[in-house]
């Protein structure tokens, strides 16, 4: 059965979405986001109250909240963290795949090489997706909870990247890291699939460098 999602859940999400896409910028206000989705002041104060817990925005006294600037720093420890989360849990989340399961996840990483153009948010969207979705095979919900939010960052700052230099389409040349994983964890071959894992993440310091 699927979870219930809430309403300050799906107002967070939305203005989470909206950052992303820069369709919110500098000082974000309350009373402008009441009248924009339509709902109580609880439920965006709530959104907005979570929001700052996750270091997205911080409140200015009598103004708002500002949208709080991802450092090059938070990607360097973002990236080492990702490391620990998922390497260390590789293992287990493949034990307690079936066939059917990797099967899935293979298809998966081939639908998104497919699509030979998407915007760069869709793109982080699904990427994020894939490993968040792969990481809860190994049953960690805390594990995996943290590694949403340490994606949630990096995507953040991807997306600061790709607004100052006016880019906004994604280009995806050359088989794509997900998919040479799936076929060698297809093929049986763990350590190889893993080490692909591992230098897929290393790789995204320097992938949201040409941005």
């Amino acid at each position: 059965m699927a979870k219930k999602v809430s309403l300050k859940e799906q107002i967070r999400e939305c203005i989470f979405k909206e950052i992303i896409k820069g369709e919110l910028n500098g000082i974000v206000n309350e009373k402008e986001l009441i009248e924009r989705y339509e709902v109580s002041k609880t439920s965006v104060r709530e959104a907005l109250i979570e929001l700052c817990q996750q270091d997205v925005l911080r409140v200015i006294p009598r103004c708002g909240y500002e949208i709080v600037t991802v450092s090059e720093k938070d990607v360097r420890d973002a990236t080492e963290l990702r490391m620990l989360l998922e390497l260390s849990c590789f293992e287990r989340a493949v034990e307690n795949m079936t066939p059917e399961d990797i099967a899935y996840f293979k298809d998966w990483a081939f639908q998104l090489k497919h699509t030979l153009s998407m915007e760069i948010w869709q793109y982080w969207d699904r990427n994020l997706s894939f490993h968040v979705q792969f990481n809860a095979f190994a049953g960690n919900r805390l594990m995996n909870q943290t590694l949403t939010n340490t994606l949630n960052l990096l995507w953040r700052a991807h997306a600061q990247q790709w607004k100052r230099k006016k880019a906004n389409q994604m280009q995806l040349e050359g088989q794509h890291p997900h998919q040479l994983m799936m076929l060698l964890l297809e093929e049986g071959k763990i350590a190889e699939a893993k080490k692909c894992l591992e230098n897929d993440i290393k790789n995204i310091p320097t992938v949201m460098a040409q941005f």
